[in-house]
């Protein structure tokens, strides 16, 4: 394998994944290589799966799409890292840690309700902070002593 290659694509479906980043971007095969620097002929190799995705062209995407190289060469994960995500992810564990540290007990069913309605709210373009978890937690504490 070259020195610059770092998969090839029969052995990880990484073709698909890339063309589905392209037509996620509305371009032709022939705008999408002129944007990742590579020759079309070359492009359509990494589609089809017969040739390596360089380290240039998954920096690439990376740096222009926030595209994970874990999803996009084996398909690992999710395609990208967004702030959404990394937001549930802190929240997640600022969560956990809140329930840690004041002991209280909360189910996984009612932690992941927890998780849902945040995550919701966050969508509509609510961003809830602890206060407002902290009042969850402690009805659905309540709730679980009637």
């Amino acid at each position: 394998m070259p020195e610059n290659a770092v998969a090839t694509g029969s052995e990880t479906g990484s073709g698909l994944r890339l063309q589905a980043v392209r037509i996620d971007q509305c371009m032709t095969q022939a705008q999408f290589a002129r944007l990742l620097g590579v020759s079309v002929r070359t492009y359509h190799s990494y589609e089809r799966e017969s040739a390596d995705l360089s380290l240039a062209v998954i920096a690439k995407l990376h740096e222009l799409y926030n595209i994970s190289s874990d999803w996009l060469l084996f398909g690992i994960g999710l395609p990208t890292r967004t702030e959404e995500g990394l937001a549930l992810r802190a929240f997640a564990h600022a969560l956990e840690q809140y329930r840690l540290e004041s002991k209280k007990a909360v189910s996984a069913t009612d932690f992941s309700d927890i998780l849902e309605r945040w995550f919701g709210e966050m969508g509509e373009g609510r961003l809830l902070g602890m206060d407002a978890v902290r009042i969850w937690i402690d009805i659905l504490e309540k709730k679980q002593c009637q």
